[in-house]
């Protein structure tokens, strides 16, 4: 983004995908993004592997709407 070469590796699927999400969005407005957020289906989801649920990790609504992201 400031021009600097660089590269990254992230083994973890789903930190994989929130760093491709913070650094591949910045050219997509946030309407857009939102749209696409309530288009997804409600009663479709991706269980979060076993040692992401407690709150240590995320608080539960928003385990639930990554887990929703994941399955969308």
């Amino acid at each position: 983004m400031n021009g600097c070469p660089s590269f990254g590796v992230e083994l973890n699927p789903l930190l994989h995908f929130v760093a491709r999400v913070k650094t591949d969005t910045w050219r997509v407005s946030p309407e857009r993004l939102l749209e696409i957020a309530r288009s997804l289906p409600t009663d479709r989801r991706t269980e979060a592997p076993a040692f992401l649920q407690s709150e240590r990790h995320f608080r539960l609504p928003v385990l639930r709407n990554l887990e929703r992201l994941k399955g969308g």
